[in-house]
């Protein structure tokens, strides 16, 4: 990777580190579609495993991104201190994206309870996720640094992306866009007030495996390839000394 940011590469992340890690990186889009997999045989069994596969897999993945070499022969699912540290992080940081969601959000529902439409309903979902977007790709390298670290890092990455400006955000818009895909057709095809769609459960299962799991690998391949650019830019500060 390049020393200085660029969005595209950060976009692209994920196929440059699954190139240079492409046992590990096969071997977690598989855990990741399991949960999918078992959603047609038994709906709890099917929330467990994703409940497991959201709190595991992003320390599991940034094992792998961040180059942490002391856990590549064990099963890339585990407990440890990793993802203690990153579901605490991850709370403290869902907390402060909810609140800047907070308040754009109020302010579009109460022009659509003015005036209900599906354009207003659009702009509500928009709202819910421009500001906590910009929250994450901000916040989230810290994540990835906790991993690289071990220590409980939830701030770190937003004063050194600040350098980097709406780069960083250029690069979620795909992620973004793919998430928000869904939402949308189904407000674009039943109205402002939709009504609940029937779909047969494999078909559900087939859709939302592959979409979770590149989604999360996505997200975190983003992440790690920030962090790694921030320590890029604190050893380079290093070695360049105090004025």
């Amino acid at each position: 990777m390049s020393r200085q940011f660029r969005a595209v590469e950060a976009a692209l992340a994920f196929v440059t580190f699954a190139r240079a890690n492409p046992r590990q990186s096969l071997q977690l889009l598989a855990l990741g579609i399991l949960p999918a997999i078992a959603l047609p045989l038994s709906e709890p069994v099917f929330a467990l495993l994703f409940l497991a596969s959201a709190v595991l897999l992003p320390a599991a993945w940034w094992r792998v991104f961040m180059g942490r070499t002391d856990t590549a022969s064990r099963f890339p699912l585990q407990i440890s201190h990793d993802e203690v540290r990153v579901n605490m992080g991850f709370l403290l940081i869902h907390g402060i994206a909810t609140l800047a969601a907070m308040i754009p959000h109020l302010i579009v529902m109460l022009l659509y309870l003015a005036n209900p439409s599906v354009e207003m309903l659009l702009l509500s979902i928009v709202s819910l996720t421009v500001a906590p977007g910009f929250v994450w790709a901000r916040l989230g390298p810290s994540l990835a640094l906790a991993v690289a670290e071990r220590r409980f890092l939830a701030t770190r990455s937003w004063q050194p992306t600040g350098q980097i400006g709406w780069k960083l955000y250029l690069a979620w818009l795909p992620v973004l866009a793919l998430l928000s895909l869904p939402t949308t057709f189904s407000l674009m095809q039943q109205g402002p007030v939709p009504q609940e769609p029937v779909y047969p459960v494999w078909q559900i299962a087939v859709v939302l495996g592959p979409v979770w799991t590149f989604a999360l690998a996505f997200i975190c391949a983003t992440h790690a390839y920030v962090a790694r650019h921030i320590q890029q830019m604190a050893h380079d500060a290093k070695a360049v000394g105090p004025a």
